[in-house]
């Protein structure tokens, strides 16, 4: 009876040196995704930065194009003055076409609660016609404010307050304050009214 030989396959096992090339390999990795993960980290506060600026840069922008279209006093009737507070600003502008259809549009930006020591500035827009007011609109502009002021500077003078019937100021002064830690900054925004030159002609110019 004959024995079938025994062949040797070579893979009984692995080495030592197989190993440690394998170990080698796999603290390469752990070491990649870790610095990877360290700079993704490092980088978020940047990209948190970037939006906040670009959302700032955004708000300015609507904010300073609608109080500056503010109408000037003479021009309206008296329950669609100008009116102007610490917290609050109230005037009569031209509808923004993207979004409202002619004519003149009321704007009410103010400052609301919105928890704890948090507020927000929030601005209401409607339609303003002699026969009706429709709502068109609330947005929130900027939220998790802890301070905020509305100032108005008119001959080189700052005023805390503009009761309806006043002259228009010549600048608004918008100031906000966040939260320590807060990614995002403001720095003080001050808007030339393009109706207090209007007003100003008119009152020069009575018919």
């Amino acid at each position: 009876m004959s024995e079938e030989p025994v062949y040797e396959s070579g893979e009984d096992g692995t080495t030592l040196v197989e190993l440690l090339v394998v170990l080698g390999l796999l603290v390469l990795v752990a070491i990649f995704m870790t610095n990877g993960l360290g700079a993704v980290r490092a980088m978020l506060p940047v990209a948190e930065r970037i939006a906040a600026g670009d959302e700032m840069a955004a708000v300015r922008d609507h904010l300073r194009r609608t109080v500056s279209e503010a109408i000037g006093q003479s021009l309206l009737g008296e329950d669609r003055l100008f009116k102007g507070e610490t917290t609050t600003l109230s005037f009569v502008a031209p509808s923004d076409p993207a979004f409202e259809t002619g004519g003149l549009v009321r704007v009410l930006l103010s400052l609301e609660p919105d928890g704890p020591g948090d507020f927000s500035l929030v601005e209401r827009r409607s339609m303003d016609r002699e026969d009706f007011r429709l709502e068109t609109g609330r947005s929130v502009l900027v939220e998790g404010i802890t301070a905020f002021s509305f100032s108005f500077r008119r001959g080189g003078k700052t005023i805390a307050r503009i009761a309806p019937g006043e002259t228009l100021p010549d600048l608004v002064d918008i100031a906000i304050v966040f939260k320590a830690g807060n990614s995002r900054r403001w720095r003080p925004l001050t808007i030339a009214l393009a109706g207090r030159s209007a007003q100003a002609g008119s009152e020069a110019n009575p018919p």
